[in-house]
Order: C-alpha cells, then sequence, then structure tokens
C-alpha cells in the first residue's frame, strides 16, 4: 500500500532586519560580489513585499532585470518604485482594505462584423515575410 505523505509549512513574514540579510544571500548565491541594491532600496522592497519572500524574489527579479537593461550598477530606490508601478504593488496596502471592484456592465450586442474572425498575420502583412528575408540579405 502507498500512502501519501503532504507536507505543508507557511513561511512567515521576513522583518526589516531579515530582509536585507535574506536578499545578500541570495545575491551571494547567484554570483554577485558586492552589494547591488542600495539600503534605501531594501527597505522600499520590504515595504512593497511586506517581508513575504516569494514577493522580496519577484520584485528583486523586475530590478535586476530592470537595472541590467539600463546598464546600471546598482538598483535604488527610484527603479524600485518604477517596478513597483509596474508590479502593481502598493506601500502598506491590506488586500482585504482595497476597494471592491464594480460590477461588470452587462454585455453590448454585437454587430456581425465584430463578431468576424480577425484576419490572420499572413493576410493582413502579406509583406512582413519579405521584409524579414530582406533583413537577412542587408
Amino acid at each position: 500500500m502507498r500512502q501519501r505523505i503532504t507536507v505543508s509549512y507557511e513561511l512567515a513574514p521576513l522583518t526589516t532586519d531579515e530582509t536585507p540579510q535574506y536578499i545578500g544571500h541570495r545575491l551571494k548565491v547567484g554570483g554577485a560580489s558586492r552589494p547591488i541594491f542600495t539600503p534605501e532600496a531594501i527597505r522600499l522592497i520590504h515595504s512593497y513585499s511586506k517581508g513575504y519572500p516569494r514577493l522580496i524574489n519577484i520584485i528583486c527579479d523586475h530590478a535586476l532585470m530592470s537595472g541590467y537593461s539600463r546598464g546600471v550598477d546598482r538598483i535604488d530606490e527610484k527603479i524600485i518604485k518604477e517596478c513597483g508601478r509596474e508590479l502593481k504593488v502598493a506601500i502598506g496596502s491590506d488586500p482585504s482594505e482595497e476597494k471592491a471592484t464594480p460590477p461588470a456592465a452587462p454585455p453590448k450586442k454585437e454587430s456581425a462584423a465584430s463578431l468576424a474572425p480577425a484576419p490572420s498575420a499572413d493576410q493582413s502583412h502579406p509583406w512582413r515575410g519579405a521584409l524579414v528575408f530582406a533583413g537577412f540579405l542587408a
């Protein structure tokens, strides 16, 4: 007889002192040899994530990609704020306090033209393949 064992564990949020240590450890494991996030950025990451490691990881990953694409050596609070806007996080927001979304509007009657399938990529831009091919020749 096979038994299935399930294990469940919930991590408590990290404190403001643990968050920089956690981020530093993750960067070190990833091969970083120096601090990448400014102290202000780390404080903002903690505020946005409320200390939850999964959210810290998501925000840091987004910030690292953003910083890499800009060619910066350090991730500052400006980049973290931009990531927060892009990820739609709010400082200190409590999901239970957020306003409920208003009910959806009743569906509109659609005309036959709007229900027709959209043209495929090949039909709408027949020249696209030629441009790509010309790019390879140049």
